[in-house]
């Protein structure tokens, strides 16, 4: 798993494993990068990152990050997942629209709600 390699001293692994449990069958993969601020999984399209999500460190919500970069909060039991729709690749592709795009970010939502 990049997670382990990219953020070794991560402190909210088992929420991370927990998250990519429940939405890795929507295709949601580890992007976990070493220069990013947390550990990641994205779900792409057409090759291209559409949404991230952001695993937040223990006792580290950062929602005033979210506030300030306009990300949407995803509640969980102890802390939030922060949940980015990449604004670049937020058009349509071949028939793909922003509306598919929300539904995919509420399923997200609804399989993450007080994991």
């Amino acid at each position: 798993m990049k997670v382990t390699k990219q953020f070794p001293d991560f402190d909210n692994i088992d929420l991370f494993n927990t998250v990519l449990e429940k939405v890795k069958s929507m295709g949601f993969k580890d992007s976990s990068y070493e220069n990013d601020d947390t550990p990641s999984l994205t779900w792409f399209f057409n090759g291209e990152p559409m949404i991230v999500l952001w695993i937040m460190p223990k006792g580290k919500p950062l929602r005033h990050l979210a506030d300030q970069i306009g990300l949407n909060q995803i509640r969980t039991k102890t802390n939030y997942v922060l949940c980015q729709v990449n604004p670049l690749e937020y058009r349509d592709f071949d028939g793909y629209d922003l509306q598919e795009i929300h539904v995919v970010v509420e399923a997200v939502r609804d399989r993450l709600w007080m994991v």
